[in-house]
């Protein structure tokens, strides 16, 4: 969510500190935006994050780059261990 109003978009990579996303709308860098997302096998969450990067994305729209502001112990734990679990999937398949 941003200024008010609900946008959705597409989750490219996520990390214990933020995650990056393609939305058809550019927000500024700096702005505060709230995104909510189910972490795969773990809790559905709402965060408050500020956008730190914005770049177009091809074929339209804008990749942000976005950093969580307060993110709770037990959903940085739950991240991380996504993460590892697709990297190692990722590691055994090639």
């Amino acid at each position: 969510m941003h200024g008010g109003h609900f946008l959705i978009s597409e989750c490219l990579e996520i990390g214990e500190g933020g995650l990056s996303f393609v939305c058809g709308k550019e927000i500024a860098a700096e702005s505060l935006v709230v995104v909510s997302f189910r972490i795969p096998n773990g809790d559905f969450v709402s965060l408050r994050a500020q956008v730190r990067s914005v770049r177009p994305a091809a074929p339209g729209g804008f990749t942000h780059g976005i950093a969580f502001t307060d993110i709770a112990f037990t959903h940085k734990r739950q991240i991380r261990s996504f993460v590892s679990e697709r990297t190692e999937k990722e590691s055994v398949s090639q």
